[in-house]
């Protein structure tokens, strides 16, 4: 069995309630959690980490404006290797 389950990338919105909208009603994501300024949506294979972030846009300095969530099962063993 893999030890990586999935990558999951973060989207920053303007607004959390109307991406997490066209994520369950429009693309039949489920809504896994969800906090003030943040959810996850999964459908099948599929996630994303969708933030809202308050002030700065919270995305990463530069022109690398992108973040990903790396699941593994056992993050010991991926070190070992």
């Amino acid at each position: 069995m893999s030890n990586l389950i999935q990558v999951t990338p973060f989207m920053h919105v303007d607004k959390l309630d109307r991406a997490i909208t066209y994520f369950t009603d429009i693309l039949e994501f489920e809504t896994h959690f969800c906090a003030i300024d943040y959810a996850y949506v999964h459908r099948e294979t599929a996630g994303f980490r969708i933030l809202e972030p308050k002030g700065k846009d919270g995305a990463p300095p530069g022109d690398h404006r992108f973040a990903y969530y790396i699941d593994v099962r056992d993050v010991d063993q991926l070190y070992k290797n």
